[in-house]
């Protein structure tokens, strides 16, 4: 009888609670993790879809000083992403307002494509 009091009065956790508050804190970790990967995966996306409207609005502006427009590529992090800007040759244009569309396409993850377009008046 001694015995049963005396083990009854020790303080600690057993191994069932030790293992159950392991789960909870793994469910709990699992679900930090998978929300940061979106916050990194939007992250990315964000920045690089800035950077497509920088590499547009600086296109503009070659536009309107009568430059060409090239593809860029920019580094971003660990890799490259190469920047395809569609845009009418300068020379082509009349004298007067020209209706201009530049738009600069983004392949990321690289099976999705994305595109940004600005539709602007160039006077020559």
């Amino acid at each position: 009888m001694e015995i049963i009091v005396m083990l009854r009065n020790k303080k600690g956790f057993t191994l069932i609670e030790i293992l159950v508050s392991m789960v909870i804190f793994l469910i709990i970790f699992m679900g930090l993790f998978s929300a940061l990967a979106m916050y990194t995966k939007i992250n990315v996306q964000n920045s690089l879809r800035n950077a497509a409207i920088n590499i547009a609005q600086r296109c503009v502006e070659n536009l309107r000083a009568g430059l060409k427009c090239d593809n860029v590529t920019k580094d971003f992090r660990n890799f490259k992403e190469l920047y395809v800007v569609n845009a009418p040759d300068p020379s082509s244009f009349v004298n007067g307002n020209n209706n201009v569309e530049v738009v600069v396409e983004y392949f990321y993850p690289p099976s999705k494509k994305h595109s940004y377009s600005i539709d602007t008046v160039i006077y020559k």
